[in-house]
């Protein structure tokens, strides 16, 4: 097996860590996991840790043992989550601000504005307050089903939901899949990525730089697409070359979300103001937004165009570019059957009802920056790592259950020493373009709002002149 360095081909399975004291600060997420419920997660967990969660005038305690606590919730009355060690405490305050609040189905988009449930800008019901799956959470409490327009009251007891609740949870090969934030459950194992099952594909995110799961992932003509919603409330393409509309401002967005289970490519963003847009990240075009630019002044819309660079453009990532080159060297390296490898299929043509699609897969990696490279049979297989082997570079050969090691392809041994390995910055173009690193950033702007003042004094001239006329009859 590979060492503990990510970047090489590797699993990373571990059992969950837990520590004499580990600091709480920047070491747990919450984030909402169901229609009346929202989850607690650490990264790692101390014998010490213990939890206070005050909700509806109640009080709920427990001890830490664990890494994911579900906590019910409504979305709108006053709670605290209090955790603690021997030496540090900290309160977090739920509010709305966890809230999802847009949907996308087919050709609908729901979206909650003042309380109130919008689909494709009709009034469904008021009183909302929390859009999740197909349901939307009410202010007294009950569900109203989008689908059959239902409302039912749901039975479930305020406090700490005893089985934490994951994202998702799929059945794969022999396989239990639980998706959490930090982390994925496989058979009750661990797994320090966020994966994601879908059609036979694996998605995979390092989710330490997004917030409240705020990602989008899809597949175009065999290319993998990976969107998210950063701290900075702007949207980072991990995979795949994107484009966004006119319309587009990559700033102040508070919520990303997308339809899995439809093939239209289709990013819908909510923006601190309550504004929604909806565009085909393939195509670029827009197929939904609630922007009136009718309400703006002229004044409001010359100067917001100043501001903000909305052109159209393809978003492409060099350094995902490499790493897939990186994939199809090592694949051909691996396999002679180098037509279904370099498209990254499995070999397997009379069964593929229930395997992985891809052999290699690459997972942006925060920390660094760049991709790592793993094998995804390696990744899923939850019986194959030790802690004690962490330190070795080789790559163990599980096919047989033996304790036996191969040597790396010359292609392998080559990816260790590539330029990918360096620390980069991802999307500099993303970056450069909207927050106007670009020499020619306004120039079309610049070049509307010279017509438009030359417009504006041709008509005061022209009024003017009218007025100045009467006058002198």
């Amino acid at each position: 097996m590979m060492g503990s360095s990510r970047r090489k081909l590797m699993t990373t399975m571990r059992s969950p860590s837990v520590y004499l004291s580990s600091p709480i600060t920047n070491n747990y997420v919450v984030y909402s996991s169901g229609i009346n419920t929202i989850n607690l997660e650490f990264k790692e967990i101390s014998d010490d840790l213990k939890l206070i969660y005050e909700y509806k005038g109640k009080k709920y305690t427990t001890d830490i043992d664990k890494k994911v606590y579900t906590l019910t919730y409504d979305y709108n009355s006053e709670a605290t989550i209090t955790i603690s060690n021997s030496y540090e405490s900290k309160e977090i305050k739920l509010s709305d601000e966890y809230a999802k609040k847009i949907k996308v189905i087919n050709d609908k988009y729901y979206y909650i504005v003042d309380d109130v449930l919008y689909e494709n800008g009709s009034t469904l019901v008021t009183n909302a307050k929390h859009i999740y799956n197909n349901y939307v959470l009410l202010g007294d409490n009950k569900i109203y089903n989008i689908n059959t327009k239902d409302i039912t009251t749901p039975h479930i007891a305020d406090g700490i939901v005893n089985d934490s609740i994951a994202l998702e949870i799929n059945n794969f090969e022999d396989k239990i899949i639980k998706t959490y934030y930090y982390c994925t459950l496989i058979n009750d194992e661990e797994i320090n990525y966020q994966m994601f099952i879908y059609n036979n594909d694996l998605y995979v995110f390092d989710n330490t730089e997004t917030i409240n799961n705020n990602i989008v992932y899809g597949k175009y003509n065999l290319e993998d697409y990976q969107i998210i919603l950063t701290s900075d409330n702007s949207i980072k393409s991990l995979k795949g070359a994107i484009k966004y509309p006119s319309s587009f401002a990559n700033d102040n967005i508070t919520e990303i979300t997308f339809d899995k289970d439809s093939n239209d490519n289709v990013i819908m963003i909510r923006y601190d103001d309550e504004d929604v847009l909806a565009f085909n990240y393939i195509t670029g075009e827009e197929t939904y937004n609630t922007n009136n630019k009718m309400k703006l002044s002229i004044f409001e819309y010359v100067t917001s165009s100043i501001s903000k660079d909305t052109r159209s453009l393809t978003i492409n990532n060099p350094e995902y570019e490499q790493t897939k080159e990186i994939i199809n060297k090592v694949s051909n390296g691996n396999d002679n059957k180098i037509n279904e490898l370099v498209s990254g299929f499995v070999s397997d043509n009379n069964n593929t009802s229930n395997k992985l699609k891809t052999e290699y897969i690459a997972v942006y990696n925060s920390s660094s920056n760049s991709y790592d490279i793993f094998n995804v049979n390696d990744l899923i297989t939850t019986n194959n790592v030790s802690d004690k082997e962490e330190n070795k570079d080789e790559i163990i050969d599980n096919k047989e259950n033996e304790n036996t090691t191969k040597e790396l392809t010359q292609e392998e041994k080559e990816y260790k020493i590539l330029p990918l390995s360096d620390k980069i910055k991802s999307n500099i173009d993303l970056y450069d373009h909207f927050y106007d690193k670009q020499n020619n950033t306004v120039q079309d702007n610049k070049t509307i709002i010279f017509y438009v003042i030359l417009i504006l004094v041709v008509i005061n001239l022209f009024i003017l002149s009218i007025v100045y006329s009467k006058k002198g009859v």
